[in-house]
């Protein structure tokens, strides 16, 4: 599928998006979980056409911004470019889409990468929290994946894991090539000199396609059908943008046949909805500076004809960190810098987060708080959310916050969109996700139609869901949180005697909704990690403590996946082996190198202050001086005039009685 976006500038951009992500990772075959972040990562590098050299050399002659992003639904290889550099970077883009060498040093060089990647980002708890939140809102089942690559997956990833998966998943209806800045028929005729020789093929006909779950045996290649047709143009829906869809038939690549037990289908995976299960995930890190808690609720998808009414919401609630530099269109005035953050000075954080998906969603709000305050969050939380649907209260939301929150999503929404990058992805996306283009005029045309009432319901059927016989949800609010536990207390309970989210005993069997899943016992009840011992049930500002009987804790952390579980630096490091060069280096070398510069820095700054004081006394000294002269010579002048002035009087006296004497002697 080819789409453009034909707006006139000195530049463009272009992205070829795979429709797959992590989503898509069986986590039941060993290797391929964290397999897209591994493709992420292995782009650009040596391909069948190029050495990893040329590529970078190509790129830098280019001038232009080449990179790749994977996400759980996409993955993404985009560039901006010189318009008249368009052929030559999507060949970039081809080639290392279609013919990447995936050799095994590569590999294991960004295996390295990877893991000192992940090592990092779970040591920040604002970039591991909403991973965690994703792994235990949709448990044992496609969003739920990590996104990440987990660290006993990376022994066993292997060049051939990634081969496959590639085979598998890269085939033409999975692909839409968009580009904004060029003529729609100047893009489809270089996207069929690259693509046109891809097979055309249904994504996996059912029993037609199985991928070993050995990375050692054969793939199943997609290369070997025959060309796909002409991916000739077609008229557009709209008059700013254009779309080719390409006449894909059938084609199986071997006979449907019953899958033997060695092997696992992977249609199944294809076209699986994802789950929300619900749940809560606690990690006990009293080390930390602030605790950080989020609490969310299955949102809507993409699809869903109120998803505009949420976003209002989110920016409604806005929020944001403790320090701003403020002004206007900074959200100084959403509900959430105005009633929490503006009011409670041990909030150091605190947002509303809204992620949506293909099939479902996450809607919520998250804080980081510092450790005495932790018992207030739950209440906070809920007050904030409970506003939104009251329309008699006096923290009721007003027609002037909506018309707010309506302007500031449509600006945020039109000015993204002047970037160029941001653009084509936009336009990629939704084709790939809607098959057609939603035009900025509909998007903001449906935001102005979101009034109080409906904003209302939104909530209401986001926070208070209702769960019926074709639900596939849970219900439960999803409640995750990493720091000095003591005082937070049962959230979900709490949420749920404010109304807020079904309570965890009215949805026992959601951990079984996913089909083949094996629920994981540690995600759907309190869950603690390092905390040791046990306490009685007390109550503290309406809830219970965070202390709970021995029986209900874990024990041990084995119920915790690795990925997510904290682990000290001694651990950390007899764990992985033997270092490599590269990672003695950035462990060994750099902290103390960044010391010195740091040590070095403060001394430096510290001469030159003295130095400055000093140099300041001098100049006061002098000035003083300066002063004290310049008073004399002024008390001198003011003298001689004074004496000057009796000169003159006396001169004008003298004059005056002589000229009266002479005057009476006539």
């Amino acid at each position: 599928m080819v789409a453009t976006e034909a707006t006139p500038g000195h530049f463009s951009s272009l992205g070829i998006y795979v429709n797959v992500g992590s989503r898509y990772e069986r986590q039941y075959v060993p290797g391929e979980s964290g397999v897209c972040h591994l493709l992420d990562r292995m782009a650009f590098k040596s391909t069948s056409r190029r050495t990893a050299e040329d590529m970078t050399t190509e790129i830098s002659q280019l001038g232009g911004n080449f990179f790749c992003s994977s996400s759980r639904e996409t993955l993404m290889y985009q560039a901006s470019i010189f318009n008249q550099d368009l052929e030559a970077a999507l060949d970039v883009l081809a080639d290392t889409v279609l013919n990447p060498l995936l050799s095994d040093e590569e590999l294991a060089m960004q295996k390295e990468a990877a893991a000192y990647e992940i090592r990092e980002i779970a040591e920040k708890p604002e970039m591991m929290l909403p991973e965690i939140l994703h792994h235990v809102a949709y448990a044992n089942n496609t969003l739920g994946n990590p996104l990440l690559c987990p660290p006993e997956s990376l022994p066993v990833m292997s060049a051939r894991t990634l081969r496959d998966f590639v085979d598998a998943w890269y085939t033409p209806d999975r692909i839409v090539v968009a580009g904004a800045g060029m003529s729609h028929q100047a893009l489809v005729d270089i996207a069929q000199k690259h693509f046109g020789h891809l097979p055309a093929r249904d994504a996996f006909p059912d029993g037609s396609l199985h991928l070993s779950s050995s990375s050692s045996s054969g793939s199943a290649s997609s290369r070997s059908a025959s060309p796909s047709p002409s991916l000739s143009s077609s008229s557009g829906t709209l008059s700013t943008s254009s779309v080719s869809i390409a006449d894909f038939s059938t084609s199986s690549l071997r006979p449907a046949q019953h899958a033997p037990a060695s092997e696992l289908s992977l249609a199944a995976q294809a076209s699986a909805s994802a789950i929300y299960t619900g749940g809560e995930q606690y990690i006990s890190s009293p080390e930390l500076e602030f605790t950080h808690v989020y609490v969310a609720f299955e949102g809507f998808s993409v699809h869903d004809d109120d998803i505009y009414a949420l976003a209002t919401i989110q920016i409604l609630l806005g929020g944001g960190g403790s320090f701003s530099a403020g002004g206007p269109g900074k959200g100084m005035y959403s509900r959430l810098y105005s009633n929490v953050l503006n009011r409670h000075h041990q909030v150091d954080f605190c947002a509303a987060f809204h992620h949506c998906y293909n099939d479902s969603g996450l809607f919520g709000i998250a804080a980081s708080v510092h450790h005495s305050f932790v018992g207030s969050v739950p209440q906070i939380i809920a007050r904030e959310l409970e506003s939104l649907m009251d329309a008699n209260s006096r923290t009721a939301v007003t027609q002037a916050e909506l018309s707010r929150a309506r302007n500031q999503l449509k600006s945020s929404l039109v000015m993204a969109l002047e970037s160029r990058l941001v653009e084509v992805e936009d336009l990629g996306r939704q084709v790939q996700v809607h098959g057609k283009k939603v035009s900025v005029e509909e998007m903001c045309a449906k935001i102005d139609q979101v009034d109080l009432p409906k904003l209302r319901r939104v909530a209401a059927r986001v926070l208070r869901p209702t769960i019926t016989a074709s639900s596939r949800g849970s219900g439960m609010p999803t409640v995750v949180a990493q720091g000095s536990l003591e005082g937070l207390g049962d959230v979900r309970s709490y949420l749920a005697n404010r109304g807020l989210g079904l309570a965890p005993n009215s949805t026992d069997t959601a951990a079984s909704a996913s089909p083949g899943s094996v629920p994981r016992q540690g995600l759907f009840r309190r869950t603690f990690l390092g905390s040791g011992g046990s306490g009685e049930a007390s109550s503290s500002r309406g809830l219970h403590t965070s202390a709970r009987v021995a029986a209900e804790r874990p024990s041990s952390s084995e119920e915790i996946p690795k990925f997510f579980r904290p682990q000290n630096r001694e651990e950390r490091r007899s764990s992985e082996g033997p270092p490599s060069r590269h990672v003695l280096f950035y462990r060994d070398i750099v902290p103390p190198l960044f010391r010195v510069l740091a040590y070095g820095s403060i001394v430096y700054f510290g001469l030159h202050l003295g130095w400055v004081l000093l140099d300041r006394e001098e100049q006061d000294a002098r000035h003083a001086s300066e002063i004290g002269t310049l008073q004399r010579e002024i008390s001198q002048l003011k003298e001689d005039t004074e004496s000057g002035v009796a000169r003159v009087a006396d001169r004008a006296e003298t004059k005056a009685k002589s000229w009266w004497s002479s005057l009476v002697g006539r």
